[in-house]
């Protein structure tokens, strides 16, 4: 799939930094090049003769499309590839590795200085954390003698994903996000730990599936940002099928959301940027997960009870209904598509690990939910951190493309926003219902104070350490000092 931001008229065939699959010798011409404006829109077929197979710079295989891809469309070529790597191998190297520190020193012929853990806990992060969910799908946290290889996982910002990492012609690092690549399997049935029965396909599973039938299930944190509720479907992991009701997982596993969140923090901004990432910081949760999960494996006490939307209680809705209140403020206008997965079929040996149906067959939708959101548009569910509890602006999981990319009604990437709330009633700019900093805080010590409060509540919770309290304090004297001086300037 081709999206570009910047003109060009030649791309590699490969997505983002993957090294491309070769085009099959005397396949060319049976290539296909088609082009959308929106993820599920009809396709229109280019011209075959208005485009060539070519090799960049560096010798990988690329496209040459002499007009110029336009900005922010949807292009995708289908061709013939050769030479598939073996893919899969992935999940055994780990359940191989992990075994061999845990219980090789079991084994009398076992090196003396051969290194031993007792324990084993795994962390993955995006990708990494929809590794770890396929790991569990597949069965491998049971070694080749039956025994269990992690004992706790923290699966991070993975959404309701796992991944392309076996099949044939996978490309591991690509993901289905709301803009692109809509047609790659990455958000695919099962979703939750416990079996569900999908009412349209008629297939009943669960990720835990083997695990459980194993005794092999360890301790679970699932963790996510507010992007991957907007853009990889992770309200899925705790709704039925349909998102009609709330399903409580399994006494194995919790499911904590950072609440005004982006998929990985930005950094605290310095300078000038009207628009600045979502700095909202998640790793100091993190560090007192950390500590929860161990305490919890090792049968100290119970971790955190899960912290996330519920449709129950309205915190949990629909991102484009009327129960999504956002008040648009200038400058950031609500998504109007967000991450939307439909059940594929890539034909009748995708079971076996290879598509036979390219692009595949589009069924019906999965429905997807977000977090409710307050009078300034930051969410009310989930674990709220002190700059989202205590705001100096809006805070967001999304981000959308800017006019000059193209598609700018298109969420971007994995990135969210933070719109500062204006200095003073003076300086809030027309439409903007957002009271300013000057309504809410008498100054920056009253609104440092206010953070700590939050700070040492979550630390009662055990969602934050002691130690980490003064990072709170610096973190939110130089925000407030920021949101002051940058609003002015704007």
């Amino acid at each position: 799939e081709i999206i570009v931001d910047a003109p060009v008229d030649t791309h590699s065939l490969g997505s983002r930094y993957h090294h491309p699959y070769e085009v099959a010798e005397g396949t060319e011409d049976q290539a296909v090049l088609t082009v959308r404006e929106k993820p599920y829109d009809a396709p229109q077929t280019v011209a075959r003769d208005s485009w060539s197979f070519t090799r960049l710079d560096d010798g990988r295989p690329g496209i040459h499309y002499p007009p110029g891809f336009d900005l922010g469309l949807i292009y995708n070529l289908v061709y013939i590839g050769k030479d598939p790597v073996v893919m899969g191998l992935g999940f055994a190297a780990t359940r191989d590795f992990i075994s061999s520190l845990k219980y090789d020193g079991d084994n009398p012929t076992a090196q003396e200085d051969r290194p031993r853990i007792d324990r084993a806990y795994g962390f993955g992060s995006s990708q990494s954390g929809r590794f770890l969910r396929h790991l569990l799908y597949l069965g491998f946290n049971e070694d080749e003698n039956q025994r269990q290889i992690f004992d706790g996982l923290i699966v991070n910002v993975a959404g309701g994903a796992m991944g392309s990492f076996n099949h044939r012609f996978a490309q591991p690092s690509r993901h289905s996000s709301a803009h692109f690549d809509v047609f790659y399997p990455t958000e695919q049935f099962p979703f939750t730990d416990d079996p569900q029965t999908d009412p349209v396909t008629g297939a009943t599973d669960g990720l835990l599936n083997r695990c459980q039938n194993r005794n092999t299930t360890p301790k679970i944190f699932y963790v996510n940002s507010s992007t991957e509720y907007w853009n990889r479907s992770a309200s899925l992991i705790h709704t039925d099928i349909d998102s009609t009701a709330d399903i409580q997982p399994p006494d194995c596993v919790r499911v904590y959301h950072f609440a005004g969140t982006q998929h990985g923090a930005a950094d605290l901004p310095t300078g000038p940027n009207p628009l600045p990432g979502n700095p909202t910081d998640f790793r100091l949760g993190h560090r007192a997960l950390l500590i929860a999960l161990d305490n919890w494996v090792c049968g100290e006490c119970d971790p955190p009870p899960s912290h996330h939307g519920k449709i129950a209680d309205n915190t949990l809705v629909t991102p484009t209904g009327s129960t999504f209140n956002f008040p648009n403020p200038p400058g950031l206008p609500r998504p109007t598509i967000p991450r939307i997965p439909r059940r594929l079929d890539f034909g009748s040996e995708w079971d076996s690990g290879i598509i036979s149906t390219e692009p595949p067959q589009l069924g019906p939708i999965f429905k997807t939910l977000v977090a409710a959101v307050d009078e300034d548009g930051n969410e009310v569910a989930g674990i709220r951190l002190p700059e989202v509890a205590v705001p100096l602006g809006t805070f967001t999981g999304w981000r959308l493309r800017s006019s000059a990319m193209g598609a700018s009604w298109a969420l971007i990437g994995l990135s969210g926003s933070w719109l500062p709330f204006a200095p003073t009633s003076a300086q809030v700019a027309e439409g903007d219902s957002r009271a300013p900093i000057a309504d809410r805080y008498s100054s920056r010590d009253d609104y440092v104070d206010r953070c700590v409060e939050v700070a040492r509540s979550l630390v009662e919770e055990r969602l934050m350490l002691e130690r980490d309290v003064e990072r709170v304090v610096d973190r939110a004297r130089r925000m407030y000092s920021w949101a002051i001086d940058q609003t002015r300037s704007c």
